[in-house]
């Protein structure tokens, strides 16, 4: 099982400080620690973001399955803990094709 940790406000915690807090769950996923933050992309008028994963590599062990997972245009970051069993037979029946898919995680 992997460890997750968010923050969103108008304020937040100095970075140091959020990884201190997200090293706690590290025995949750120890293969891997990932972070994200909007500081970059945010205006001053938009809330603030920062996510924080440690990782436990189970079905894909390439680093192409860590995550916060970020999409291509920037727009959206994803985390998320758990296992789909059946994601072969999910991934037939929506008709995505490899070159759609970036690991065999997501």
């Amino acid at each position: 099982m992997c460890g997750l940790l968010g923050e969103f406000g108008l304020s937040h915690s100095p970075k140091n400080e959020f990884y201190s807090i997200l090293k706690l769950s590290a025995r949750r996923g120890p293969d891997m620690i990932g972070y994200y933050n909007n500081l970059k992309e945010k205006t001053d008028e938009e809330p603030f973001l920062q996510l924080g994963f440690n990782r436990l590599s189970i079905l894909d062990l390439t680093n192409d399955a860590n995550q916060p997972i970020v999409s291509k245009s920037n727009r959206y970051v994803v985390m998320c803990n758990g296992e789909i069993t059946n994601y072969l037979s999910l991934k037939r029946e929506m008709g995505l094709k490899p070159k759609n898919l970036r690991s065999t995680s997501d």
